[in-house]
C-alpha cells in the first residue's frame, strides 16, 4: 500500500507528458502574470518531497519562520512534508548561509534551522564560505533540491513567504541522474565544509559536454573552484557570444559595482551586452525597481544605446503583502534557442565568488516556455522603460 502511494505521488510530480525537464514559475498569487499552462513551485515542493523515498537535500540561502497563522501558512506544506519525510526514514540534509545567519539573529531567520534540526533524520549545517574565497562576505546564495538522487530543482526561488507569494520566480524541475549526480558533489563538498570535515569526496568532474541539453551552471568560491565546471561567467560569455539574432535577461539585479579587488567598475555584463548588440543582436533587459531605483543612469546608459531596449518591471503591489514583490528571477536566453536560469545575480559577487548554481539549457520546449514567461512580464502593465 504504501509503495502503491509512493508512485501515485511520483506520478502527480508531472503532467502527463512527463518531461525531463519542467519550467516551475512563481507570479504574485491572483495576478494576470500567472501561466496556466506552467505549474506553480507552490504546488511541486510539497509532492516533491511526498515522493522522497530514501534522501532529501537542500542547499538555501536561509529558510524563514512565520506564525503558521498568518503567512506560515504558504511555506508550512514544505516543511511538514519534510518532517514526515524523515519519520519514514527518509535521510533529510539541510545547508544554510552562516553570514545570513549572522546578520540575521531573530527567530525568523533561526527559529525554523533550530525546529528542523531537532527533529530525527533531519541534520541542518550553516555553511561558511568567508576562507575559501576572495570576497569578504563570500555567501551560499544557490536554491536547490535534490531527492534520491535523481530529481533535483535548480532556480531563484528563496524559501520565504515572498518567493512563492509575491515575486516573479522561476526553477526547472529536472530528472536526470547526471546533472543530478553533479549537483549532489556539490552538496557533498559544501556539506563537508559546514562540517568542517576534510574534503574526501570532492572530485573534479568531468567537463561538460556541449552537446547534451542540459549543462550544471556553478558558481565557486576561489578555493572551491573545480575547473572543469562550467562556471556563470564562462555561461554568460557562451551565451552571449553565441546570440545571432536575440538575447532577452530578466534579472532582478545588475550592477557595475565592484565588490572586491583593484578594478573600478565590473564590466563583465555591460560589456557583454554592447558587443553583442554591436554584432546585430537585438539586446532585451528586464530588471527589477529595486535595482533600477539604486542606479537608474546604467540603465539609463543602456537603453540609450543601439539595439539595447531597457524595461523596469514593478511588481511591488500586486502580490498579497503590498510593498514586497519583486521580479526575483535569473534568466538570460539567447535566440530562443538556449537559456540560463540559477540563482546568480548579474553582480561581481554572485558571478564569480559566491556559491551559485544554475542550468545552462537547450531543450527546445523548456527554452519556449521559458521565453513566454519573459515574454508576458516583458508585455504586460507592469514595465516601463526608464
Amino acid at each position: 500500500m504504501i509503495r502503491l502511494c509512493l508512485a501515485v505521488l511520483l506520478v502527480s510530480l508531472a503532467p502527463a507528458s512527463s518531461p525531463r525537464i519542467e519550467v516551475l514559475e512563481t507570479a504574485p498569487l491572483g495576478s494576470e502574470l500567472d501561466l496556466p499552462e506552467l505549474r506553480n513551485a507552490l504546488d511541486v515542493f510539497p509532492d516533491l518531497f511526498a515522493a522522497a523515498e530514501s534522501s532529501i537535500e537542500i542547499s538555501q540561502m536561509y529558510m524563514l519562520w512565520y506564525r503558521v497563522e498568518s503567512r506560515g501558512a504558504v511555506l508550512y506544506p514544505f516543511y511538514d512534508q519534510l518532517i514526515q519525510a524523515a519519520r519514514r526514514g527518509v535521510r533529510v540534509r539541510i545547508l544554510l548561509d552562516s553570514t545570513t545567519l549572522e546578520g540575521n539573529p531573530g527567530p525568523t531567520y533561526h527559529l525554523m534551522r533550530d525546529s528542523l534540526n531537532r527533529i530525527p533524520g533531519i541534520a541542518v549545517r550553516a555553511l561558511d564560505l568567508r576562507p575559501y574565497s576572495r570576497y569578504p562576505e563570500c555567501m551560499l546564495h544557490t536554491k536547490y533540491i535534490i531527492t534520491d538522487a535523481q530529481r533535483c530543482v535548480v532556480g531563484s526561488h528563496n524559501w520565504s513567504y515572498s518567493a512563492f507569494a509575491d515575486n516573479r520566480e522561476l526553477s526547472l524541475l529536472v530528472q536526470d541522474t547526471l546533472i543530478t549526480r553533479r549537483l549532489r558533489q556539490v552538496f557533498e563538498t559544501d556539506w563537508q565544509v559546514a562540517g568542517r570535515e576534510s574534503l574526501t569526496t570532492r572530485t573534479k568532474t568531468a567537463s561538460p559536454s556541449p552537446e547534451t541539453d542540459l549543462t550544471l551552471v556553478i558558481t565557486s568560491p576561489d578555493r572551491l573552484r573545480d575547473p572543469n565546471q562550467l562556471s556563470t561567467a564562462d555561461a554568460l560569455r557562451e551565451l552571449c557570444g553565441q546570440a545571432r539574432k536575440s538575447l532577452d535577461i530578466e534579472v532582478n539585479s545588475l550592477t557595475t559595482r565592484v565588490d572586491f579587488g583593484d578594478s573600478r567598475r565590473f564590466n563583465l555584463l555591460d560589456s557583454l551586452l554592447r558587443r553583442a548588440a554591436d554584432n546585430g543582436v537585438h539586446v532585451r533587459l528586464l530588471v527589477d525597481k529595486w535595482a533600477f531605483d539604486i542606479e537608474p543612469r546604467l540603465f539609463q546608459d543602456l537603453n540609450d544605446a543601439n539595439d539595447i531596449a531597457v524595461r523596469v518591471l514593478d511588481i511591488s503591489e500586486l502580490g498579497p503583502l503590498p510593498g514586497t514583490g519583486s521580479a526575483h528571477a535569473k534568466l538570460m536566453i539567447a535566440d530562443t534557442r538556449e537559456a540560463l536560469l540559477g540563482s546568480a545575480t548579474l553582480s561581481q559577487r554572485q558571478i564569480v565568488e559566491c556559491r551559485n548554481a544554475g542550468l545552462l539549457v537547450r531543450d527546445p520546449q523548456t527554452v519556449r516556455n521559458l521565453q513566454k514567461v519573459f515574454n508576458t512580464d516583458w508585455n504586460s502593465g507592469y514595465s516601463f522603460s526608464p
